[in-house]
C-alpha cells in the first residue's frame, strides 16, 4: 500500500518479504507449507499483496499434479487461508481491488 514492501519468491518455495527502503526483511521467512530440497518442482508461482497490504496471496504446485493459492497475514506471518486445487497449478493470480475475492489461473 505504502509502496515499500517486496514479496521475493523461490522456485523452492520460499517466500520473504522485505522492505524496499533498507533492504531488509520483514520478520521471517513465511512458512509456505513446501519441502524445500534442490529442485523441488513444487514452486511458487506467483504472489501478491492485497491494496490494504495487510494479505499476500500465494499461489504454486506441482504442474499436472496439485496446486495451491494460499494467504497469509503479512503483520503476523500467519497463513490464513488455503485452498487446495487437485490436478492443475496455480500460475497466476489477480486480487480483486476490494479483496473481495481473487481470480486463478492454472496450466
Amino acid at each position: 500500500p505504502d509502496n515499500n514492501v517486496l514479496c521475493a519468491t523461490s522456485l523452492s518455495g520460499g517466500v520473504c518479504l522485505w522492505d524496499w527502503r533498507n533492504g531488509r526483511l520483514i520478520g521471517a521467512p513465511l512458512d509456505n507449507g513446501v519441502p524445500q530440497p534442490t529442485g523441488n518442482p513444487n514452486s511458487v508461482t506467483d504472489a501478491a499483496l492485497t491494496t490494504d497490504g495487510k494479505y499476500l496471496i500465494v499461489t504454486g504446485g506441482t504442474g499436472g499434479v496439485s496446486g495451491y493459492a494460499r494467504a497469509f497475514e503479512v503483520s503476523t506471518g500467519e497463513k490464513v487461508k488455503e485452498l487446495q486445487i487437485p490436478h492443475e497449478r496455480a500460475v497466476r493470480l489477480a486480487i480483486i481491488p476490494d479483496a473481495s475475492g481473487v481470480l486463478l489461473g492454472g496450466d
